[in-house]
């Protein structure tokens, strides 16, 4: 785990596990050693919820999270109930909270018509560099999620894709260019 960075800015283009946050990639910049990687004190630190390594790191590797209004709850694929959800922390609007959530059909039943919260309106701004992530088990065809966001994660581990995209310099990122 040492060796490998948390993410990759290369200024024309940037990869991250599960999610670009800007707050917490420059935390992440300023905090660790050369090439985006931990050191043995950053390692320690991120296994301690509520120290700001572990919230970098969860937010980084994990994906964006948000807790649910009070009473909304869904059952996960091991029916365990949940209020805390990941969000489509590339999408800059939505009609409710169901358009910023990601998760199984109870979840967007459990959300339809709820208003979408600040904190799930992110968005990744278009101006930015092209940034591909994964961890999402996404499913069926590759598709952008922004003209400069794309998920290379479908699922593979479960008989799904084993995604690549082939990247030219683009800014406007091509559906064409996805491999599988």
């Amino acid at each position: 785990m040492h060796e490998l960075p948390l993410y990759i800015d290369l200024e024309s283009v940037r990869a991250a596990h599960a999610c670009w946050d800007h707050r917490w990639i420059a935390y992440l910049a300023n905090r660790l050693v050369a090439s985006g990687k931990m050191d043995d004190a950053f390692l320690a630190a991120s296994s301690k919820k509520g120290t700001a390594e572990h919230d970098a790191v969860e937010i980084v590797l994990k994906g964006a999270e948000i807790e649910l209004p009070a009473g909304v709850a869904f059952p996960d694929k091991n029916g365990k109930m949940r209020n805390e959800v990941r969000v489509r922390w590339w999408a800059s609007e939505a009609e409710d909270l169901t358009g910023m959530v990601i998760g199984p059909p109870s979840l967007y039943e459990a959300t339809r018509g709820l208003p979408a919260t600040p904190e799930a309106l992110q968005a990744y701004p278009p101006i930015e560099p092209p940034v591909f992530f994964g961890h999402y088990w996404f499913t069926g065809q590759p598709d952008l999620q922004a003209p400069n966001v794309a998920c290379l994660d479908y699922s593979v581990a479960r008989n799904g894709k084993l995604v690549a995209y082939r990247w030219d310099g683009e800014h406007a990122l091509d559906p064409a260019s996805f491999i599988w």
